[in-house]
């Protein structure tokens, strides 16, 4: 009861605030479907009143109703010879983000290579030896998950996240 009566003022809070949040620009099977992805499977309980879940669900709702409103975009770059790595998160470009990353990337390892770019997502890369894996997700944790089960599928055995970051 707690829970919901919390819902009900946020949502209430978020409409007399932000009346922009409503979607309006998608269409309804496109906007159902952006909000599933955005909110992951666990969140799009609407059963499951947690504050990650309130606040997940809100920020989806804004995501989805204005996609090309804002952006913010993160990058992660890899050196597999060398093991360095460095990101980029909340920069306003894809190219700005790329170009952050790399520099990131460079002050640690020699051969640093783009592996993803996401725009107001996750996204994590998973190693073990020469056995890479990434992934993007709206939520950190399925990002991370994705990353480890890529790099077990390309073949490695004790795959750990290397990095992780989200742009939202």
């Amino acid at each position: 009861m707690r829970y919901t009566i919390k819902f009900l003022i946020l949502s209430g809070l978020a409409f007399i605030l932000e009346p922009g949040l409503l979607v309006t620009s998608v269409s309804a099977s496109s906007g159902s479907q952006c909000l599933y992805d955005c909110e992951t499977p666990i969140c799009a309980n609407f059963s499951n009143q947690s504050a990650d879940c309130v606040s997940t669900r809100a920020r989806c709702q804004a995501r989805c109703s204005r996609p090309d409103a804002y952006q913010a975009w993160g990058a992660i770059a890899y050196s597999k010879s060398d093991k360095g790595y460095g990101s980029a998160y909340n920069v306003d470009t894809k190219d700005g983000a790329t170009k952050e990353a790399m520099k990131n990337c460079s002050q640690h390892g020699a051969n640093c290579v783009v592996w993803m770019s996401f725009n107001r997502e996750c996204g994590a890369i998973a190693v073990d030896g020469s056995h890479t894996g990434w992934g993007t997700a709206n939520a950190r944790y399925y990002a991370k998950e994705r990353a480890l089960q890529e790099c077990a599928n390309n073949g490695g055995r004790n795959c750990a996240v290397l990095d992780s970051v989200c742009s939202q």
